[in-house]
């Protein structure tokens, strides 16, 4: 719903984003949309969800916010720091535009969002806003270039070899088993998306641990949609090819995010809602 408490806290939420990190205000959205997961359905945790779906710590608010003040602070004020480095909290720039920036992309991703659900578009509304808003960014504050300027060296996929994919898909088999189960046993395509992103507080001092948000949420979409959870496995199994694709395409060796995960998010979301319309 869009009022002036809503836009207001969209604002804020960008803001955040930008004060705090981009990975960090994720985490935070993962923390609150466990929290209204385990309350079940007292009233608390409706208004709990609404500010995790809407305003605040909605991804394509606080994490797009957040994306868009770390390439402005980077690449345009010129701050020594990594335009992907997206645990870096930015308060220490001290930089009223800079949060600014921030704010205006949370704004930009709260009015992205209520049209793509105003005009029903059969995927992830979020998840769309999320990748929009990032080419947006590159545009206004990378190098322009959108795809990965040594694609042609690296192919379609990294050559890291024969164990690498193994170990990539097994990965994902595990979880994605685990998320289309938990959402067969809740009904709630959302279970292991928000516990996904609140295990990213772990990513946050190990760039090792697995980001997995995009294969817990698409086999659960898959599980809920299909009514079969072996569906949805083998959807969030894709769901780590389709995220290696993005990533080599469109977020190596650039100076702006484009969300790989968000990016293949809308693009399977679309493929299952076309094929298991609600």
């Amino acid at each position: 719903m869009v009022n002036a408490v809503s836009v207001i806290g969209a604002f804020a939420g960008g803001c955040i984003g930008a004060l705090v990190g981009g990975n960090p205000a994720f985490v935070i959205a993962g923390i609150v949309g466990v929290t209204f997961l385990s309350m079940g359905n007292v009233p608390a945790a409706a208004v709990l969800q609404q500010t995790v779906e809407y305003t605040l710590f909605t991804p394509c608010i606080c994490f797009a916010g957040g994306v868009a003040a770390l390439a402005f602070a980077a690449n345009k004020r010129k701050y020594d720091i990594n335009g992907l480095n997206l645990n870096k909290a930015l308060g220490f720039t001290k930089d009223p535009m800079t949060v600014l920036v921030g704010g205006i992309f949370g704004l930009f991703g709260f009015l992205c969002l209520n049209l793509a659900v105003y005009f029903k578009l059969p995927l992830d509304a979020g998840a769309l806003t999320v990748m929009l808003s990032g080419f947006i960014v590159r545009l206004l504050f990378g190098n322009r270039t959108i795809v990965n300027p040594k694609l042609n060296e690296n192919l379609l996929f990294h050559k890291e070899g024969i164990s690498h994919w193994v170990f990539k898909l097994l990965v994902g088999l595990v979880v994605a088993a685990v998320a289309a189960y938990a959402v067969h046993l809740t009904g709630i395509a959302t279970t292991g998306f928000y516990i996904s992103a609140l295990s990213l507080i772990f990513f946050l001092r190990d760039g090792d641990f697995p980001v997995t948000h995009h294969v817990t949420l698409i086999a659960g979409y898959a599980t809920l949609r299909s009514g079969s959870v072996l569906t949805g496995v083998l959807f969030g199994v894709l769901a780590c090819i389709v995220f290696e694709l993005y990533q080599n395409i469109i977020n190596s060796n650039v100076d702006s995010h484009i969300d790989a995960p968000a990016s293949t998010i809308a693009t399977l979301s679309l493929v299952i809602f076309t094929v298991f319309p609600a």
